[in-house]
């Protein structure tokens, strides 16, 4: 056994030689309500590593209407940015999450530890403070968000994706009413969100020539890796089902959507009219990639 030979001499790994931050940007400068944001990364030649990759968003708070006062910010706030949010392989949708805000914050209620918490401080996850952060109106804000914050794909596949075309899709919001909680002295709105960057930062990865060599003659000669198993496969989540009561403001169209969910709950006390119930189906999901000829195909 390896662990009992006390005489074996020192092992360096050196496949790896370098991992460098690169960033890609938008098609479009910019992000109004409703927009859809595309980043792409068309460079097939390069080895990426989108499990450690983050987006960063910059922008400042504006007045919405007459008034003074300040604006604290919700837990989670940048997420409720976004109303979805997606990511592609070669033009094939691989994992995408909807409604970011609600979905990540159920995930890190019941899921995050404290470690978890303080790194994602940067991401305006702040569940254990009394009181949120306050922005004074007209000051810029700033977030680093892992993109493992919302998609499974990120979380649970930790290799590398080479010779194809990646795209993150980002939905923005209709409106930013579940980012702040209004505290203005005079007028109905205190703030809006306006985003004057997002990025997409994206670790690339340096191998030397013989890791090279031997990662494109395993790609010409087999589709699959050394267990046999599929070169991109990944468990979106285990298998459960969670329900949350949330009672924020809500469109008319979500209140009177049809679902093929059935609640009954009971309570002490009656719940508003604005109540809404979401349904968060968490679910296995496995996909396909074939690096030589570029195919990708969902199996479940």
């Amino acid at each position: 056994m390896d662990t009992l030979d006390i005489f074996q001499g020192l092992q360096f790994n050196e496949a790896i030689t370098k991992k460098q931050l690169h960033t890609y940007y938008p098609r479009v400068s910019n992000f109004k309500t409703s927009d859809e944001i595309r980043i792409s990364i068309q460079h097939q030649d390069v080895y990426t590593l989108p499990s450690e990759s983050f987006i960063y968003i910059e922008g400042k708070f504006k007045h919405d209407a007459a008034g003074t006062g300040t604006c604290e910010l919700t837990n989670n706030a940048y997420a409720f940015l976004f109303d979805q949010i997606r990511y592609e392989i070669n033009g094939v949708e691989v994992d995408r999450c909807t409604k970011p805000g609600i979905t990540s914050s159920i995930k890190g209620y019941i899921s995050y530890g404290d470690n978890e918490t303080k790194f994602l401080e940067m991401s305006g996850w702040c569940p254990n403070s009394k009181t949120q952060p306050t922005i004074s109106l007209n000051n810029k804000f700033n977030a680093y968000i892992p993109l493992k914050f919302f998609l499974g794909f990120a979380e649970d596949y930790k290799k590398i994706i080479i010779n194809a075309s990646q795209e993150l899709i980002l939905l923005r919001s209709g409106n930013d009413l579940n980012c702040y909680h209004n505290t203005t002295t005079g007028g109905t709105k205190v703030a809006s969100f306006d985003i004057d960057k997002i990025e997409w930062h994206v670790p690339h990865i340096n191998v030397n020539d013989e890791i090279r060599l031997k990662l494109l003659k395993t790609l010409k000669s087999s589709y699959y890796n050394r267990n046999n198993q599929p070169l991109l496969s990944y468990e979106k989540f285990k298998e459960c089902a969670l329900y949350v009561i949330d009672c924020a403001n809500q469109k008319e169209a979500v209140k009177s959507s049809i679902v093929d969910v059935k609640l009954e709950l009971e309570s002490l006390s009656g719940f508003t009219e604005d109540t809404t119930a979401y349904c968060l189906i968490i679910h296995d999901n496995i996909v396909e990639y074939t690096p030589l000829s570029g195919t990708v195909k969902k199996i479940i």
